[in-house]
């Protein structure tokens, strides 16, 4: 259970009274259990070491979250947070209901379809992605993860081998595209995206070196995506793909591990997995 001061600091960081406490059946507590088992080397390293709590949230906004706290000696420990219905929810499902909050629906007849499988559950994908914010809280693989944390641990770094030839600043990118700074999930923030153009923001993501639009927030999403689907597809082997239909036609598709501007940049993953593993 989470200690009362965590839920009223989650309560408070969300303007939510309806948050409350869930704790796992036996069932979801052997499928975290092998979620933990399946992430990468460095994730379960620095989780063993610095992790001081996994807790569940009902109504969570969104489906997870990772949070930093510091000791006497500035060491930067993390907790984990979920929303429960991640266990419930195929990878494939959790990330297609993720997708639809990036648009405005002023179509109907589109809809997008995100396909990373029926094997995993949608808790896999949340666990990769929010364990890699924990390793970059811990080891600055990009320059800062937060700006409470840049402030807080005075980070003044502008910039890393991970961000240095994609990123001016923290949610800037270096090159623009159609969807640039117009990006948002969860129904934080209104979104600026319209389903109506769809085709023409997938095809810019196309040859984009992010491999989600949720990437392209800020260099910190863009690390924790980039490794979540490396992960899934070159380690756990299943697909990732996103289609957009027009009633029941497909009208494009993307496979953002595909594209060349990603696979240039695998290499910058490579301290996450030991030698064998790649």
């Amino acid at each position: 259970m989470p200690p009362p001061l965590v839920l009223d600091y989650l309560k408070k960081l969300d303007s939510r009274s309806d948050y409350e406490p869930y704790l796992p059946g036996k069932r979801e507590k052997h499928a975290m259990e092998k979620g933990f088992a399946l992430l990468p080397e460095l994730n379960r390293e620095v989780l063993e070491k610095r992790l001081i709590g996994v807790y569940f949230i009902k109504n969570f906004t969104g489906n997870g979250l990772c949070e930093w706290v510091m000791d006497r000696d500035g060491r930067v420990f993390v907790f984990l947070v979920f929303n429960p219905s991640s266990l419930k929810k195929t990878i494939s499902g959790l990330l297609t209901e993720k997708e639809k909050t990036c648009f405005i629906n002023d179509d109907s007849s589109i809809r997008i379809d995100v396909d990373c499988g029926t094997k995993y559950p949608g808790f896999y994908y949340i666990l990769l992605h929010e364990s890699t914010h924990a390793v970059d809280y811990v080891l600055n693989i990009t320059p800062y993860v937060d700006e409470s944390y840049r402030r807080y641990a005075k980070k003044e770094k502008s910039e890393t081998e991970f961000t240095e030839d994609y990123w001016r600043g923290y949610s800037a990118s270096k090159a623009h595209f159609i969807f640039s700074n117009r990006v948002s999930f969860y129904h934080i923030g209104k979104p600026d995206l319209k389903i109506s153009e769809a085709v023409a923001v997938y095809e810019d993501l196309a040859r984009s070196p992010f491999v989600s639009l949720y990437g392209s927030m800020s260099w910190a999403e863009d690390l924790a995506e980039m490794v979540a689907f490396y992960h899934i597809t070159s380690i756990l082997k299943e697909p990732f793909g996103v289609y957009v239909f027009r009633k029941k036609e497909k009208i494009f598709a993307i496979y953002p591990m595909a594209g060349p501007s990603v696979i240039k940049r695998f290499p910058l993953l490579k301290k996450f997995y030991r030698p064998e593993e790649l």
